[in-house]
């Protein structure tokens, strides 16, 4: 039986393809607000020794030492800024190679693991994930979602090891790399809970009572800055009121309910939803042949242990959290299909044409969405050296700005976040007006304001003229999307 079309022939092509595209978007990234935010963070550990925020002064008490952050994320921005200095460039590199490293891991996975089908299942998995919108965009973006993607396999692979030899070495190791995972974000505690309930499932007790203590061991150097300094109820109150959670993910009740909606992040969008609708339709038309290897069934229990820790303890159904369940996926997919165009080829025709269809669907999807976040415009730090040059701010001036202006613009200006404002004002603890937001300003002696249309709007004001005064401030005028004042002196 023969598929639609030669797909060995294509697949290493493809690859080569999706990776070239990957490689080729990389210069075009913007500034994304997560670069900013976060290498702001590293920013201050390494200028002052401790981590903390200026962008968002006021809120929390982040200004004077932020606690309640993904720890070993900034940690190894603040070391890939003191080694390459403060840019952009500096910290969007990270996620790019752990990419490279999990991409490595897997290889070796499949070889282990799957020697008779390694080639084809490699290639699968690469082409599969280098196309994939979520994973070409957060390969350069400052955010942790590929380093605990990384960290998480890389434990499920150790795992692996240790219940085929039975060794406390390997499964301290798993547990060592599962709590690095949620060191570096919260959310990788899944990789925790998925590794633990995995391995009751499969009885190895004995095992699960090495895993937990080696997981907590390494996560427990988050609480390296909190504990000695007797900073536990700031901790505990900048994380309760920490602005990206909201009160239902402080309930056990709702966190358990929240498990019966957690395939919605599976179908939120077309990038996700093409991907998932693959998934599903392998799964079924494949589903004797992975219910009849040990090694795919061992692959899909601990996806469905990781989709249960998900489900309860990550917040809503973030899109790019989906990163940490992909390579399993991508596994059982790759090693499924990896017979296509052989003899021993099970899918009928009709199913082929179906299957190559889907895949069109996602590898037209994907592609389209990447485009699409490519063609974003956001400002560049040349850019934002203009508008500083332009409206004759000087070195060392006390700014309110947009997150956009951190590059390269913090070693010279000192900016508090126009951001801050509106989320205090949230909160309640900041009565936002006009007049307040003007007043706040002068209180805190900032000679210029650098701001966004949308805030502007929000403040009441919507095209002013140059020279048009408020309470205290004097409008110079915009370079979009900047909207540009000045402190009228007295």
């Amino acid at each position: 039986m023969t598929f639609v079309f030669s797909y060995r022939k294509y697949l290493s092509i493809s690859v080569a393809v999706f990776l070239f595209i990957l490689l080729a978007t990389l210069p075009g990234h913007v500034i994304h607000i997560d670069d900013s935010w976060f290498a702001e963070q590293a920013y201050w550990l390494v200028k002052d020794g401790v981590v903390r925020s200026e962008l968002f002064s006021g809120l929390l008490g982040y200004e004077i030492h932020q606690l309640a952050y993904h720890k070993l994320h900034i940690w190894q921005d603040a070391l890939f800024i003191k080694l390459f200095g403060f840019s952009a460039y500096s910290v969007k590199v990270i996620p790019l190679i752990y990419l490279t490293a999990f991409f490595a891991l897997a290889f070796f996975y499949f070889k282990r693991y799957f020697p008779e089908k390694q080639r084809e299942a490699f290639l699968f998995l690469l082409a599969f994930l280098l196309v994939n919108a979520l994973i070409v965009e957060h390969a350069f973006v400052n955010r942790p979602e590929i380093i605990v993607m990384f960290f998480g396999f890389a434990s499920f692979f150790m795992l692996r090891r240790a219940i085929a030899s039975q060794s406390l070495l390997w499964i301290s190791g798993s547990g060592i790399l599962a709590g690095l995972a949620a060191l570096t974000h919260l959310n990788g505690a899944s990789f925790i809970g998925a590794g633990f309930l995995f391995l009751l499932f499969r009885k190895n007790y004995r095992l699960a009572l090495v895993f937990m203590p080696a997981a907590v061991f390494s996560f427990a150097f988050y609480f390296i800055d909190i504990l000695p300094g007797g900073h536990f109820s700031e901790f505990l109150f900048q994380f309760r009121n920490d602005p990206a959670l909201a009160s239902s993910d402080f309930s056990i009740w709702d966190k358990l309910l929240k498990l019966f909606e957690e395939h919605k992040r599976f179908f939120r969008h077309p990038k996700e939803i093409t991907f998932s609708l693959l998934f599903l339709f392998v799964f079924w038309i494949k589903r004797k042949a992975i219910s009849a290897d040990p090694e795919l069934r061992t692959v899909f229990l601990y996806l469905l242990c990781l989709f249960v820790v998900m489900g309860i303890i990550s917040p809503g159904q973030k899109d790019y959290y989906l990163i940490y369940e992909m390579p399993y996926i991508a596994i059982i997919m790759g090693v499924t299909l990896a017979d296509l165009g052989t003899g021993q080829c099970s899918i009928k025709i009709k199913q082929q044409r179906w299957l190559f269809g889907l895949m069109f669907l996602y590898v037209a999807v994907n592609v389209g969405h990447t485009i699409g976040v490519m063609r974003k415009q956001a400002p560049t730090p040349e850019f934002n050296a203009q508008v500083v040059e332009r409206f004759g701010i000087r070195k060392g001036e006390r700014v309110i700005a947009p997150i956009s202006m951190v590059f390269n613009q913090l070693k010279y200006l000192q900016i508090r976040g126009v951001g801050s404002y509106f989320l205090r004002a949230r909160n309640g603890s900041f009565d936002l007006s006009q007049q307040n937001f003007f007043a706040a300003a002068a209180d805190d002696g900032r000679a210029f304001i650098l701001i966004e249309k949308q805030p502007l709007a929000e403040l009441g004001i919507v095209d002013p003229a140059i020279g048009d005064s408020f309470y205290g401030y004097r409008y110079l005028g915009n370079m979009p999307p900047y909207w540009v004042f000045k402190r009228i002196s007295n």
